[in-house]
């Protein structure tokens, strides 16, 4: 019986959400790019809840992003989210001048250390940076110099583009931003087996977890792969990042087929697993993750919008909401070190900033 109750919820929520998904780019008005800032890779960090474990659930994760490059500022609001919420960071860093990704290690450290200061949640650093302009080793060095806990690692190659957001604008603040835009259609965000050998064996050398981003099926199949090389540690820690355009389309369908798959390929059990729903589906496939006992990520990176028609002020307010909803659902919220026991990662006392 519990086993169809929870059926008819899936069957509810696919009913109720797929119509409304339309693609990547939420449907608005041509604007200055200022007002989409989490499309124009303005954030310098993102963050994410953990929620205890019930029953039949993994903890969830809800990140929020910030929006400016300023070293200071993203370590204050990560101070702001972590007052009303157990939170792990995912940090970018950004030149303070224009806002272009960057990847200076004393900026990745300055961040590091301010978040870790005023908190004591997890921090996951980047590894994805700017492929069309950053090489290997500098999109490495936060896991080579910082030895964070967690780091985000990119499940294999595949086509990244932004490119139709360009045309959503009549101006932009910076002038970089229109042709990097436009130059994403002809981007590969490119993670061969080669530079994945290479990144787990230095994960493994710093003792840092990976954060595996799944941006498609075949995706799982690498991961698979890499496990056999027996230097990936249990539980595997996955985001499922849907709506990219070159990726799954941010659908509950698409949503319950990857979990499907990944208990068939990687063992029921074997792994803890958050959602990304890029674009308008980010609160609805949110919901629908909770629902199914996974987790969540939210933020201005993935979407400005905090319902329909209505454009979150913050990367807090859309934390605040998913909170409200994990509530409502019955999950409850986790401290970083129920998080840190949960993705069994080394502490953060092992960490070099």
């Amino acid at each position: 019986m519990a086993q169809k109750l929870l059926n008819n919820k899936y069957e509810r929520s696919r009913n109720e959400l797929a119509p409304k998904q339309r693609g990547l780019v939420s449907e608005q008005p041509k604007k200055t790019a200022k007002n989409l800032g989490g499309f124009r890779y303005e954030q310098s960090s993102d963050h994410r809840c953990h929620y205890r474990r019930n029953p039949c659930s993994y903890p969830d994760r809800v990140p929020a992003h910030y929006t400016r490059p300023n070293r200071t500022a993203a370590a204050a609001r990560a101070q702001k989210i972590a007052d009303f919420a157990q939170i792990l960071v995912h940090t970018h860093v950004r030149d303070p001048k224009d806002g272009h990704p960057s990847a200076d290690i004393d900026m990745f450290k300055t961040v590091c250390k301010k978040i870790k200061d005023n908190c004591n949640a997890l921090i996951c650093v980047t590894t994805g940076g700017d492929p069309t302009t950053m090489t290997l080793e500098q999109r490495l060095r936060p896991v080579s110099e910082l030895e964070p806990e967690l780091a985000s690692f990119n499940g294999g190659s595949f086509n990244f583009s932004m490119h139709p957001i360009a045309d959503k604008f009549e101006t932009f603040q910076y002038e970089w931003e229109r042709p990097h835009l436009l130059k994403s259609e002809d981007n590969i965000h490119y993670n061969t087996f080669k530079s994945m050998r290479e990144y787990l064996d230095l994960f493994a050398e710093k003792d840092t977890k990976p954060e595996f981003e799944i941006y498609d099926m075949g995706q799982l199949s690498n991961l698979a792969f890499m496990i056999k090389g027996g230097k990936i540690k249990m539980p595997v820690d996955i985001q499922f990042i849907l709506g990219v355009l070159g990726g799954l389309p941010a659908t509950v369908e698409n949503l319950v087929h990857m979990v499907d798959q990944a208990e068939k390929v990687l063992g029921k059990g074997n792994f803890v697993w958050s959602v990304v729903g890029a674009g308008k589906m980010q609160m609805q496939l949110g919901a629908v993750a909770l629902a199914m006992g996974g987790n969540v990520r939210v933020g201005l990176e993935d979407s400005v919008w905090l319902e329909k028609g209505v454009k979150a002020k913050s990367n807090a307010e859309q934390v605040t909401k998913i909170i409200r909803i994990a509530k409502e659902l019955g999950r409850e919220i986790a401290t970083p070190d129920e998080a840190r026991g949960l993705l069994k990662v080394k502490g953060e006392d092992k960490v070099k900033f």
